[in-house]
């Protein structure tokens, strides 16, 4: 009996994991929510020689792309990175920290060159 209850139990705390949707703007954190995005948030990270920390992987925001991969996008302030709701993109409460705040591919800019973007979004 107490393993039936056990294995009950344990079904009912596994969640399904699904896919980005491509185009969307997610927290780092609503990544992870979505499925395993650990690896491919701190690819992305490092490619832009942004730091590996908790406020890096939770509070930078990252485009979906058609094949569902991602691609870094900005980092908001800590604890800033709003979830936009099911089917829309999260947001910056107060602004990007560093970043540029656009689509990809919207002026061709490539966040890949290394430098950092110096302006602070005003919210």
């Amino acid at each position: 009996m107490k393993l039936t209850i056990l294995a009950l139990l344990s079904l009912t705390t596994l969640s399904v994991a699904e896919n980005c949707r491509p185009g969307i703007w997610y927290c780092g954190y609503n990544l992870l929510r979505r499925g395993n995005y650990m690896e491919d948030i701190k690819k992305e990270l490092a490619s832009f020689g942004r730091p590996l920390d908790g406020h890096h992987i939770y509070d930078s925001r990252f485009q979906c792309t058609h094949d569902y991969g991602i691609f870094f996008r900005g980092t908001c302030y800590a604890g800033k990175c709003n979830d936009g709701g099911e089917g829309k993109d999260d947001n910056c409460a107060w602004g990007v920290l560093e970043g540029r705040d656009m689509k990809f591919g919207e002026r061709g800019d490539d966040l890949r060159s290394g430098e950092a973007n110096e302006e602070v979004a005003d919210a």
